[in-house]
């Protein structure tokens, strides 16, 4: 299976606010000091209105699970072909009749 990247976006706004909010998904390290969060990454059964195929989420504990923060989506690039555009008739009109 060849490995395709999906391409996205995630809304760092609603990270930083449910980070200053304390949401329960995240966490510092104790080994490294570094600020982690947990998430949860799901393929959508059928593409939203945008073509979207992946959702994420931050996790919460099972303690915290009215904390839904839905942060960003993917989808799959669009391939591009080599074919040239198709060149218009120079014989026909268009709607407006020229």
């Amino acid at each position: 299976m060849s490995k395709k990247p999906m391409h996205g976006s995630i809304c760092m706004t609603d990270l930083s606010n449910a980070f200053k909010a304390k949401h329960s998904a995240f966490n510092k390290s104790e080994k490294n000091g570094k600020l982690y969060a947990n998430i949860a990454v799901w393929l959508n059964d059928e593409p939203d209105q945008y073509g979207n195929i992946l959702s994420f989420q931050l996790n919460s504990k099972k303690d915290a699970p009215d904390e839904k923060v839905y942060f960003g989506s993917a989808k799959l690039p669009v391939e591009k072909t080599n074919e040239p555009a198709p060149t218009p008739d120079p014989t026909s009109t268009d709607e407006l009749g020229f």
